[in-house]
């Protein structure tokens, strides 16, 4: 997964990098428990995998998530977005 085609994939969905998981963001990543994500620890993964898997936009619009995109696991790409530091992490 090339460091230049992620940050670019990754900024057409999400917006400017690092991608900060604020209220409107974590709904969008888990309507269903965005507080999860908001506790999240910042040593955790959990906001890489929701990203990773994510099939909405910033705008809401239906996208191909990021793991699809580049045909690997949500494992691998949470790792890879977790690597580059393209989620801006809390204290």
């Amino acid at each position: 997964m090339p460091e230049n085609l992620v940050k670019q994939r990754a900024a057409e969905a999400f917006g400017t990098l690092p991608i900060e998981v604020n209220d409107a963001m974590a709904f969008l990543l888990d309507s269903n428990e965005p507080e999860r994500l908001l506790r999240a620890n910042p040593d955790s993964r959990e906001r890489a995998f929701a990203l990773a898997r994510c099939s909405r936009d910033i705008l809401g619009n239906h996208i191909i998530s990021l793991h699809k995109q580049f045909k690997v696991s949500v494992e691998a790409m949470a790792y890879r977005l977790d690597e580059l530091e393209l989620i801006r992490r809390y204290p």
